[in-house]
């Protein structure tokens, strides 16, 4: 009988065509709903979940990686409470300050409790100023002007380039199920963000960068407090890519003025410029995490 195997049977393929489709619909549908569009990458995320691991996690959950599920609905929902409900901007703030940190005492609450010792405590410290810094960064960018080169376009090119570069270090800390979560969620932030480029209609808000960078960070507290496996100067070459695009879009004002969009164009290339660079090098560092 002859071999009927296709590139669709991949499931790290399967993760990225999935997760392709839900950015596409969510970012069309958010154009006239912004509710949805702000929903979208906690969508992608969950969805990207769902099919790397097979299932959803039972509730409450036990392992860290069903605490990184259940981190997002909940980071999504909050979101959702500060876009549409409760419109403080301090108080908004405040809690993305404290995210990282309940992120991390609840994905590593084992691992805190049992094993604390002063190098897992700088590394949680680090981790948590680091997070709350990225979380308001994010938000202030997807809060900034479009003719400023940011706004929407710009929070997606950030959390894209996070995705991407976190994709191989989450294979060389993790498994290859990290691998397939992180490049279903670029691809799904990808097609969000062309549909987003195209007709720039919504920003993410509250909602959407919670849930999108709130899982990059709960997936990273996983695999860095329970693994114990972390190439930190890859995740210290990957920070670069919150600032590099906002950094060429200021170093190019007559670019600027002459198309938005172009200006644009170029600070989300650049944005995903440390990214690749981390690809490049997880490959050449870890090559054996690529080649079992």
């Amino acid at each position: 009988m002859p071999d009927t195997t296709t590139i669709f049977d991949n499931p790290i393929v399967m993760m990225v065509v999935f997760g392709l489709a839900i950015g596409l619909v969510g970012g069309v549908v958010g154009r006239f709903f912004a509710p949805i569009g702000r929903l979208t990458p906690a969508a992608i995320f969950l969805g990207s979940y769902y099919l790397a691991y097979g299932a959803i996690p039972d509730f409450p959950p036990i392992a860290s990686t069903g605490k990184v599920f259940y981190s997002v609905a909940a980071l999504a929902i909050l979101g959702l409470v500060f876009d549409y409900g409760l419109k403080s901007r301090r108080v908004a703030a405040t809690c993305a300050v404290i995210v990282p940190a309940l992120l991390i005492f609840w994905i590593g609450y084992v691992r805190l409790t049992t094993a604390l010792d002063l190098g897992l405590a700088v590394v949680a410290i680090i981790l948590i100023v680091a997070g709350a810094a990225a979380l308001l960064w994010t938000r202030s960018v997807d809060s900034a002007p479009v003719s400023a080169s940011r706004g929407p376009v710009a929070t997606i090119a950030i959390l894209l380039a996070l995705a991407v570069g976190y994709a191989p270090i989450a294979l060389v800390g993790g498994s290859s199920t990290g691998l397939g979560l992180m490049a279903g969620f670029a691809a799904g932030l990808g097609g969000l963000g062309l549909v987003t480029y195209v007709f720039p209609s919504m920003t993410l808000g509250w909602t959407g960068v919670l849930a999108g960078l709130g899982g990059i960070l709960a997936l990273n507290d996983s695999v860095t407090l329970i693994n114990g496996k972390m190439d930190f100067l890859l995740l210290l070459l990957l920070c670069f890519s919150l600032v590099f695009g906002q950094l060429a879009g200021l170093l190019l004002p007559s670019l600027q003025s002459r198309s938005m969009r172009l200006s644009q164009l170029v600070s989300g290339l650049a944005t995903l410029i440390p990214s690749l660079v981390v690809v490049v090098l997880a490959y050449l560092r870890h090559a054996d995490a690529f080649h079992p």
